[in-house]
């Protein structure tokens, strides 16, 4: 469509080319953001745009910037602390948080993985997200990448056996080949 967004710490901008608007939190507009600090945007098959922010989802009408809300507030995302979003090859709707993933089903977003248990911080609070061969999301954490089978609903780690290891980027070559980018750790 020729917009551009921008996700900032005060909240989601959209250009067109010559005009800027601006979507924020209000208080007193319960469809505004649920919170200004943007984490993450994406757009998925039906042409919305997705923002993950420090306090829930948005899913916004890029035309309209009509905004619909996702947040423990709403009731309709239980993790929803530095949420992260991504939209699967599939068309599904995925949010990491501080507190695990949620798939996002009728109704709203549903709980699949709240860390290994004992459940540690670092096991569960994920950094990034990335989709590897149609049918794995990989999840970065303070403690390596946990991979999940979307078909299984399993989950396996890389994690290197010496030291703890934060995974902030993941990215999948040309070739299938997954990079992951890490916090001081090269």
């Amino acid at each position: 469509r020729g917009f551009i967004w921008i996700g900032t710490e005060s909240g989601l901008y959209r250009f067109d080319g010559t005009n800027v608007d601006l979507l924020q939190h209000e208080t007193d507009r319960p469809r505004s953001l649920p919170h200004n600090t943007i984490s993450t945007i994406t757009e998925d098959k039906q042409g919305f745009i997705w923002a993950g922010t420090m306090q829930g989802v948005v899913r916004v009408d890029a035309r309209t910037l009509a905004c619909v809300v996702f947040s423990k507030l709403r009731h309709n995302l239980d993790l929803d602390f530095d949420s992260k979003v991504l939209v699967g090859h599939d068309g599904r709707i995925w949010v990491g948080s501080s507190e695990g993933l949620s798939v996002l089903e009728a109704g709203g977003f549903k709980a699949v993985w709240k860390g290994d248990p004992p459940a540690r911080t670092e096991d569960h609070f994920i950094h990034s997200m990335g989709e590897w061969k149609n049918d794995t999301l990989v999840l970065g954490t303070f403690d390596g990448a946990a991979l999940y089978d979307t078909r299984s609903g399993k989950f396996r780690w890389l994690r290197p056996a010496q030291r703890q290891v934060t995974i902030t980027r993941i990215g999948v070559d040309g070739r299938g080949r997954l990079w992951l980018g890490t916090w001081e750790q090269g």
